[in-house]
């Protein structure tokens, strides 16, 4: 680890006195320790400091061989006293730690001057980048159980197994057979949900005929690995069969295409045209729709809003637990809006058939559809473009979010203007 240490100060501008390392990434390749979010690495070209909690301290003392171990008290303070210690007036922060941390660190170095410029960040990355030897066979290690996981799921799959008992049979795999833990959370999909590229494995039961999507990965010493493999259970459609055979196509011409020079977008491209040319032109997400069945006889027959209310808690709750993501991550009921002709006929229906799903709802104030900020100003955007002459509209449009103008600047253009 000492020989990282030795490139960073190597590649570090004339003059360098100090750099806090914080980030757990960064605080795990200099040290060789996983220390989770804990713990504070001070790097100064003599000697190097690791401040780290109770809670890590024994095993740190027994682990860390190439940096002195203080068991953390203030951290921000003791870092201060090392550096009065040693005469430093200027010190290297990483960029990717928070602005709150930045702003934390400079309050408790008066005299110090921070730096929370690239210079610090850029030349770990680069000396990141080259791999030693080490780090290679860490990263082969954590391949070959990800590959005999692969090969194990093979004998494993089969119809009436649960998603998330896969999964999990997954992780005891990878870890029993060396890994230090998983590379990211396993994803094992089936049936309709492999179409999901990060779906989350739920209670669904595998069928004969599904296909099945497993994405994963191992950690060895730091190191990981990520594979996905789409595998079909029992027999497959033609459509499947084509379906798969067309995706196998795509990635090996990307393969024999792609090589140093060319951008990502070029690649993509060299997919695309095939999945596109074999009739799969993606057209966005298609909608839904929802036909709810209000007819009956007699007196029970259902109010309309009611049954549409009901349908629509429904659905949110089988959204909730169908694994859907959202930019990367579980869908939230924060994400989910409902559009509704007038709030203040249907709202109160709304929220009663959602608070008795117990979904957490909160509605906004009835009114017209056209009195909403949004649509009002596009409103008197379309008046303003019909007549330029109509000055009410016009100055709603320029005093409006859209584009910002205050009333003293268009008291100035009225002045110019005459």
């Amino acid at each position: 680890m000492k020989q990282r240490t030795d490139k960073l100060l190597a590649a570090m501008p004339g003059g360098f006195e100090a750099a806090l390392v914080s980030t757990d990434v960064n605080r795990f390749y200099f040290l060789g320790f996983d220390s989770g979010d804990a713990g504070t690495v001070l790097i100064l070209p003599d000697k190097t400091y690791f401040i780290i909690d109770s809670r890590y301290i024994e095993i740190a003392e027994a682990t860390v061989k190439e940096a002195e171990v203080i068991l953390e008290g203030k951290a921000l303070e003791q870092v201060r006293d090392i550096l009065a210690a040693h005469g430093v007036k200027h010190l290297y922060l990483e960029n990717k730690a928070t602005l709150a941390y930045a702003d934390r660190v400079r309050a408790a170095l008066p005299g110090v001057e921070v730096d929370t410029g690239a210079v610090l960040s850029d030349a770990i990355d680069a000396i990141r980048a080259v791999k030693s030897e080490e780090e290679f066979d860490a990263i082969r290690r954590a391949q070959v159980i990800t590959d005999a996981c692969f090969e194990h799921m093979l004998g494993y799959i089969k119809p009436g197994v649960r998603e998330i008992d896969a999964a999990l049979e997954m992780e005891v795999f990878m870890k029993s057979h060396g890994a230090g833990k998983l590379a990211f959370d396993t994803i094992f999909v089936s049936g309709a949900k492999t179409s999901l590229p990060h779906g989350v494995p739920g209670d669904k039961r595998i069928e004969a005929g599904d296909f099945v999507t497993m994405d994963f990965g191992a950690n060895v010493d730091g190191y990981c690995t990520d594979m996905t493999r789409t595998v079909a259970v029992g027999h497959v459609s033609d459509e499947q069969k084509k379906v798969y055979d067309t995706v196998l196509k795509a990635q090996l011409a990307c393969c024999g295409f792609a090589k140093a020079g060319y951008k990502g977008c070029e690649v993509d491209k060299v997919a695309r045209d095939i999945i596109y040319g074999a009739g799969y032109e993606g057209e966005g997400e298609t909608p839904e729709l929802m036909l709810v069945d209000t007819a009956s006889d007699g007196d029970d027959a259902p109010d309309k809003t009611e049954a549409e209310a009901a349908a629509v808690a429904k659905k949110i709750k089988q959204l909730m637990a169908s694994g859907m993501l959202v930019s990367g991550r579980p869908l939230r009921y924060g994400d989910i809006a409902i559009l509704m002709r007038s709030v203040s006929s249907a709202g109160e229906t709304y929220r009663r058939a959602l608070s008795d799903a117990q979904i957490p709802v909160m509605s906004g104030q009835g009114g017209s559809f056209f009195e909403t900020p949004e649509i009002s100003t596009l409103m008197c955007l379309l008046a303003a473009i019909d007549n330029p002459h109509q000055d009410v509209p016009l100055i709603a449009v320029l005093r409006s979010a859209a584009f910002g103008f205050s009333a003293d600047e268009l008291s100035a253009i009225r002045v110019t203007d005459k």
